[in-house]
């Protein structure tokens, strides 16, 4: 990925206002480049260095890494190829300068700028900024020591060659040095001057304008004192060098990498005018070891000054970034509705949100709700766990366990008493995503949701009601005739009774058994009575343990006229060990009725001596539930269908609501277990429900 790429994703709008991708834009850059490399190297020419074809104070090369850095890679050689008339029009008019001499000086000025832009750009591919220590310390590294020391080894063995300068050391660490100053000065400049004008309009900051002034005016006034005013006798001269060391520093703690580099840039300029003009703490040696001596100085002071203010910005960055999560932070915490504490690995409240201060208002009747921040919610509950606070004993073992380890989460619901009424809360406790540990509990008022799922629970029930009703409507034809035979029964031997009592020589034996037959057929009535009483009773769900095998028997026996009436035999096999299962007995009667039904009416169409029902009953050992399983010999499920029959409202009969299956599978969901439909190869499908193991 290009440079050019990753810039213009950073600052879109912005780099096109500066340095925008339009060719016009990049000329008026380049012809700023090439103005400041004119005149700056004026100035590096005016301050050459005594007894070596370099300059002093060489700032060209900074400008041009500056603004590769700036520019996206693809228009570097734009920049590059624009500083080459203003290079010739400093160079050519010099004496006893030779084309060679400044092709090698073009070509290598351009090089440091290169080398030291592209490391940089590897290693940060993004937009260029030095208020970081590791940027800077790539800066120091690469642009003022890779680059200026490699190029001018380069050209220092070029200058030997081509008989421009003999001094093979000298040129070296002279242009190495300057090159390096200039480099960790400016640049950080320049990228921070393109930085302010990327940056949506400010108002100035009179405070800190005055500030940067006073400290402008007191370092060039220490520098003066220091570098230009005559050697005092008592103060050694070593001594006047540290006379600008406080404004220097006060400079980087208060404005960063750009004061640092803005302060030790004036620093340099001021040093290495004076070291040229004879004046300064080091006078007193030869005028090209003066002057080395103050370069080396300067770049040794610069580098600490740049890393001082990259650290001091980091640290500011960091800071705000903490201030700014922080504030964010707590306005989340504002925002939530939920009562929202944090505890630390200790069970002390460190946080809470405005939300958990207003919910013992709400809820007094919970003891622990109204803890503050800095009160202990575990020591809390385990003082009220002790004087018998089941729900405080309960909150305090979740919270142990979450802190210890030993559970990743908890929830646990609660009802308290409020004054508009009983209010239910549900507290989720999770643990708190830190090396010090801790969790986070979070109060939610689930009311709503709890009556919710009591008037669903209240519907449910009406709804599987109806389909009891519904399905023993359809059989209300052979309970009728089922109560008609002992009725008839009882009117018969009544009837009998009465006209063998008119005669003298009454049979009392005769009467007696009549009655035995009546009081027999009175109690076979009342089964099928109660029988019918008990599926259409309306009642909560109670959950006991149920033998299945006289679940079954039970429903044969009250479909026994329907199943006679419609000539269909029933075929019973049952595991003889068949465990008790946990559910309804009424509910499981609907169910298994239900498929009795369904599948002596899918029969309808066949032979009187193929309509056959198996119904079989066993254990699965590997998920501890019994599977009851109905099959006919019908003509089976279309594939398509055998999920969507269990949906509301579909139905394969040419009269009926289609409510049966989905009721079916919803009593047995709800007893935590499954229903499924399957097609059998010789024809007729199978019906199976699962019921979970009761002890």
């Amino acid at each position: 990925m290009s440079a050019h790429t990753i810039h213009s994703t950073a600052h879109p709008q912005s780099r096109d206002r500066l340095l925008g991708t339009p060719a016009t834009d990049h000329a008026l850059g380049a012809l700023a480049l090439a103005a400041g490399y004119y005149a700056t190297a004026q100035i590096g020419e005016a301050l050459a260095f005594p007894n070596a074809p370099v300059s002093a104070l060489w700032l060209p090369n900074a400008l041009v890494m500056g603004a590769l850095l700036l520019a996206p890679r693809r228009y570097w050689w734009f920049y590059l190829l624009a500083v080459l008339p203003a290079h010739l029009l400093v160079q050519l008019p010099l004496p006893d300068v030779t084309i060679a001499r400044v092709v090698i000086q073009y070509v290598l000025n351009c090089g440091t700028a290169l080398i030291g832009a592209l490391a940089l750009a590897h290693f940060e591919p993004g937009a260029h900024r030095f208020n970081r220590v590791l940027p800077a310390w790539r800066l120091v590294f690469f642009g003022g020591l890779i680059a200026p020391f490699t190029t001018s080894l380069i050209m220092a063995a070029l200058f030997v060659t081509t008989d421009v300068d003999r001094n093979f050391w000298l040129t070296t660490v002279v242009r190495a040095l300057t090159n390096s100053f200039a480099i960790l000065t400016v640049v950080p400049l320049m990228v921070h001057m393109a930085d302010r004008l990327r940056a949506p309009r400010q108002a100035f900051d009179v405070p800190r304008l005055i500030e940067g002034s006073l400290i402008t005016l007191c370092l060039a006034a220490a520098c003066v004192a220091a570098l230009f005013a005559p050697p005092i006798p008592a103060v050694a001269s070593a001594a006047m060098l540290c006379l600008p060391l406080p404004m220097l520093l006060w400079a980087a703690a208060r404005f960063g990498v750009a004061g640092s580099s803005a302060a030790t840039l004036l620093l340099g300029i001021l040093a290495i005018c004076g070291a040229l003009a004879g004046a300064g703490p080091f006078m007193a040696e030869p005028a090209a070891h003066a002057t080395l001596s103050v370069v080396l100085f300067l770049v040794v002071t610069g580098i600490p000054l740049l890393l001082l203010g990259a650290a001091l910005d980091e640290r500011r960055s960091l800071e705000r970034a903490r201030e700014a999560s922080d504030a964010l932070h707590g306005a989340v915490l504002a925002s939530i509705q939920d009562q929202m504490v944090v505890l630390d690995s200790d069970g002390r409240i460190v946080d809470a949100n405005e939300s958990w201060r207003q919910i013992g208002e709400r809820a007094p009747a919970a003891p622990f709700v109204t803890l503050k921040v800095g009160e202990n919610l575990l020591h809390h509950c385990i003082e009220a766990g002790a004087k018998g606070d089941a729900l405080a004993t309960r909150l305090g073992t979740c919270c142990a366990e979450v802190f210890g380890g030993r559970a990743q989460h908890h929830r646990i619901e609660y009802a308290a008493h409020a004054p508009n009424g009983i209010t239910w809360f549900e507290v989720t406790i999770e643990p708190l995503r830190r090396p010090e540990g801790g969790a986070v509990l979070v109060w939610t008022d689930v009311t709503y949701r709890k009556q919710s799922e009591a008037k669903e629970r209240a519907q449910q029930q009406q709804l599987v009601h109806l389909g009891r009703a519904a399905v023993l409507g359809e059989l209300s034809g052979a309970f009728a005739h089922e109560l008609t035979q002992p009725l008839t029964s009882i009117l018969g031997n009544a009837e009998a009774a009465l006209q063998l009592l008119t005669k003298p020589d009454v049979d009392l034996r005769e009467i007696r058994n009549m009655v035995r037959d009546i009081v027999a057929d009175d109690v076979r009535a009342a089964e099928v009575i109660q029988r019918l009483r008990a599926m259409l009773q309306r009642g909560e769900i109670s959950r006991e343990p149920v033998d299945l095998t006289n679940v079954v028997r039970d429903v044969l026996d009250l479909a026994r006229i329907d199943l006679l009436t419609r000539h269909v035999s029933v075929d019973v096999v049952f595991d003889p060990y068949l465990p008790l299962v946990l559910g309804d007995r009424i509910q499981l009667q609907q169910v298994v009725l239900n498929l009795v039904v369904n599948a002596c009416e899918a029969m309808t169409s066949l032979e009187v001596h193929k309509r056959r029902i198996s119904i079989t009953a066993r254990f699965e050992g590997s998920t501890c539930e019994v599977l009851c399983a109905i099959r006919d010999r019908g003509a089976g499920v279309a594939s398509d269908d055998l999920e969507r029959i269990f949906q509301p409202f579909v139905t394969t009969k040419t009269q009926g609501l289609g409510m049966g299956l989905a009721i079916c599978r919803s009593i047995i969901e709800a007893h935590g277990g499954r229903l499924w439909a399957q097609n059998e190869p010789d024809g007729g499908a199978t019906f199976t429900f699962s019921a979970k193991m009761g002890s």
